[in-house]
């Protein structure tokens, strides 16, 4: 079965394209240098939202200071390049 309909994506194809780059950005902050877990990186995520307890100083600071502005911009980048064609 082909992923197009008359020109539209199928609504499954949607999920995936939107689900697939924030998993992939949950990766990357976890891959570096300093390896840090998945559910450290929630952690840090949370905590900055005000819902959890946080994680210690250095991995928040890895995360939100190194990490995020890196991912953040290739996002940002990408989501640039896929809208100029």
């Amino acid at each position: 079965m082909s992923a197009r309909n008359n020109g539209k994506l199928n609504f499954a194809w949607h999920i995936v394209l939107i689900v697939l780059p924030v998993i992939i950005a949950l990766g990357a902050l976890c891959i570096g240098r300093i390896s840090i877990a998945p559910s450290d990186v929630f952690s840090v995520l949370l905590g900055k939202l005000g819902i959890g307890a946080g994680a210690e100083k250095l991995v928040t600071m890895t995360v939100w200071k190194l990490r995020m502005p890196r991912v953040l911009l290739a996002l940002l980048v990408g989501a640039g390049l896929s809208a100029a064609g």
